[in-house]
């Protein structure tokens, strides 16, 4: 029997961006997770690092979700979330 939608993870990985206007790719990793607070509302955060050459950048995000359960196996969920991106390097 299918499991209703989990809100609480903690994931990581290799991430990607390609940037317009600057030629090949930022390559970095990427950390991510969320955790429910109630049976409505949960917290999310992401974060990432990226770098090509002399290049930084990172981007990091923090939010609010709520959640309803429409069915055993299905969830409707919206997020709003703070995000905060640096970048730094170059010549």
């Amino acid at each position: 029997m299918a499991e209703s939608p989990s809100f609480d993870y903690l994931q990581g990985g290799y991430t990607n961006w390609n940037v317009d206007g600057i030629s090949g790719s930022f390559d970095g990793y990427q950390v991510s997770g969320s955790k429910s607070l109630n049976k409505d509302f949960f917290i999310a955060g992401d974060y990432q690092s990226v770098s090509k050459g002399s290049l930084d950048a990172q981007l990091g995000t923090i939010g609010l979700g709520y959640k309803h359960n429409l069915t055993n196996t299905t969830a409707f969920f919206g997020q709003l979330d703070w995000a905060n991106a640096n970048a730094d390097g170059g010549a």
